[in-house]
């Protein structure tokens, strides 16, 4: 599997660009790939089948500046900035067995992801409410996929810093949660891990045995379908 350390400054890029890789892998162009990225600006993310930013303080956000964005992937409402580091995992389905259907590919990233934050903090770690991982019940990750015909996203947040406080005054309960949520706000139910960004980045890498290099070349190429996409 390629890695690639690669973040946008603007968070619509960011989602393009995940976007950019589905195309590249579904075209053959690039291999299998695990991106990691931080964000630099805030943005508030509704899943896609999300009603639109009902969940949102929408005059909160405006007044500050933040922007609001739809990823294509299924789950719920997130809060992205400084103190996130995302990743996202892209692969063939048609010629590998354990991503063929939806609950297949949970299945197999989650417990990826599971056991390697297990290694990283030495806490028992918990898969709940589908795609959440928690330590003591709060959670510490949010993730969700998004297929294609030959193809597969999967990507998630994970909480290194972010100012709790801030998520309980930009969003108010969703409308859907998991039962372990037990209707908690944001700053009970959310939880920071206590690791750095490279120690993240690491365990992410050595859990999806990222290590072939991504080349200038594919940098190049992915810019490429950056631009075009962000011109539709």
């Amino acid at each position: 599997m390629q890695y690639l350390d690669f973040s946008c400054f603007e968070p619509a890029d960011n989602l393009l660009c995940d976007d950019a890789l589905l195309t590249l892998r579904e075209r053959g162009e690039v291999d299998d790939v695990l991106r990691v990225w931080a964000p630099s600006r805030l943005a508030v993310v509704v899943g896609r089948s999300n009603p639109e930013f009902v969940e949102v303080r929408l005059s909160e956000c405006r007044s500050r500046g933040i922007l609001l964005l739809r990823r294509p992937s299924g789950g719920g409402t997130v809060l992205i900035g400084p103190g996130c580091l995302n990743y996202s995992v892209v692969l063939r389905t048609d010629t590998n067995p354990s991503v063929s259907t939806i609950g297949k590919t949970n299945r197999f990233a989650m417990e990826r992801n599971r056991r390697m934050l297990e290694r990283l903090t030495g806490q028992p770690v918990a898969v709940k409410g589908f795609t959440d991982l928690t330590i003591d019940s709060r959670k510490v990750s949010g993730n969700a996929q998004y297929r294609r015909r030959n193809v597969v996203l999967f990507h998630g947040t994970s909480l290194i810093g972010l100012d709790l406080a801030l998520v309980e005054e930009l969003m108010d309960l969703p409308s859907v949660a998991p039962d372990y949520r037990n209707r908690r706000s944001y700053t009970e139910f959310l939880m920071n891990l206590d690791m750095s960004g490279t120690s993240l980045k690491d365990g992410l890498r050595a859990a999806w045995s990222a290590w072939s290099a991504w080349s200038q070349y594919d940098t190049e190429r992915l810019e490429v379908e950056i631009g075009g996409a962000r011109t539709l």
